[in-house]
Order: C-alpha cells, then structure tokens, then sequence
C-alpha cells in the first residue's frame, strides 16, 4: 500500500509539509526502484547547524522564483529503512515503528510481560510498588525490552529465581572490606551489583519503589547478563543495551 501510494500520487492524498513524519526518495539503481525513508520528527525537519541565519533559500513555483526563510524540505542523513521488491531492510528500528504506528504490537507484547512478571510469587511483597513499577515500566524506552522478553524465559526465571537469589546472595557476601578492592569488585559486577538494591535476597522477593529504574530487573528478567569467558566480568548482553 505504501509504494502503491508513492506511485500513484494522484490518487493519493496530499499532506501539509508540517504533518508529514516521513520522507521517501525514490531511486533507480541498476533498473530497480530503491525507495529511501527518512523519518523526522513531529517538530519537523532538523536544522542544519552549518547554516547562516540570515541565508535564504530559493524555490520554483510555477513559472516564478520565490524566497523563503525557512526550509522547504530537508533530505539526507541515514536513511531509517529501504524499500526494494518486497525486501524491508531496516536500519533505525525505533523510526521504522514511528513511521508505521508499530507501537501497538510492542505495547501488547509489553503488557503481557508484564502481568506474567507481576503475577509471580516473587512480586507480592509490601516491598514491592507494583503500580508505580507498571507505571515506570510502560514508558516507550523500557518497552521494547520488554515486548522481546518470550514466555520461555519469563517461565525458566520463575522456576530459577530462588537458584540465581542464593548465587547472589554469595556474591553479596564476597563484597571486599577495603574501599578500593570494593569499587573494583563493584565494577567487574557491572549491572548484577545495581540488582542488590531491588532484591531482598534472604526473603527472595523483588523490592522497587517510586522513583526506582527498572532497568537493572528488565535485564534480569529477560536473562540478558552474562558473564565474559575471558575476564570472568559480568555485563548485560551488548544487542539488548
């Protein structure tokens, strides 16, 4: 429908300049149609930082040349995905679900983590602020992390939680006593230090409240720290940060 709607611009409709979130540029690369999308924002299109204020921009209206202090349409940049045959190669992913409204499938996805997540044993505590963590965990940025995380893993933590609390638990209690020994051992602990604050690891219950970052548990939850082969230190999985 898209391209259908590129091709035949007459019989689509036309949009105001100020509204439009996505440009397309159509190319003929070796006789085929490469179609390149640029997203920008609803504030419009970005200012060229290299541009005088006082310079002014010239355009072709009919017959006539006409000034204008503003741009008329910025093109350029990395592209966010292109279109060629019936081949999408995506190379922003968050402009490409901007450009489309992809954000009701994410946020489905997201919900259903979420209600699996909370409904675990581990989460009825009086040390956990269920509603605000929902809250907190429903804006855009921790959404996609959580959309990916598949019912396997939410199931295998469920049924590991209580093994990875006791295994925290000792590297809780090999924190050195020397302040410089100690910040290094926080630093090869990377993320899996950030979790002693939302884990009460004699009870084994999940502790967060108001003002919290669920970042340090979505992690956890989606079993993305790891540990280096080489150096032995802990650090979430580079594809998922």
């Amino acid at each position: 429908k898209l391209i259908s709607a590129i091709r035949n611009e007459g019989e689509s409709d036309v949009y105001e300049d100020k509204k439009t979130n996505f440009l397309i540029a159509r190319v003929m690369m070796e006789g085929k149609e490469v179609l390149f999308s640029y997203y920008r924002s609803d504030k419009g299109a970005k200012k060229n930082a290299g541009r005088k204020k006082n310079k002014l921009l010239v355009f072709k209206n009919t017959n006539q040349f006409e000034f204008v202090n503003h741009t008329v349409i910025e093109l350029g940049g990395n592209f966010d995905f292109i279109l060629i045959d019936d081949w999408i190669f995506i190379n922003n992913v968050t402009n490409f679900e901007h450009a489309f409204d992809y954000r009701d499938v994410i946020n489905q996805k997201r919900d259903a983590n979420l209600e699996a997540i909370t409904s675990m044993p581990f989460f009825q505590s009086s040390d956990v602020n269920v509603e605000e963590f929902e809250k907190i965990c429903k804006k855009f940025v921790y959404s996609r992390s959580l959309a990916q995380i598949q019912p396997e893993t939410l199931e295998i933590f469920q049924e590991k939680f209580e093994e990875r609390c006791n295994d925290l638990l000792i590297l809780k209690q090999n924190i050195p006593d020397d302040p410089l020994e100690k910040q290094k051992y926080k630093d090869e602990l990377g993320t899996i230090w950030d979790l002693f604050d939302f884990i009460d690891l004699e009870a084994k219950k999940i502790k967060f409240e108001k003002g919290e970052s669920p970042k340090p548990l979505i992690h956890f939850f989606a079993d993305k720290i790891v540990k280096s082969f080489l150096t032995e230190d802990f650090k979430v999985a580079s594809a998922f940060e």
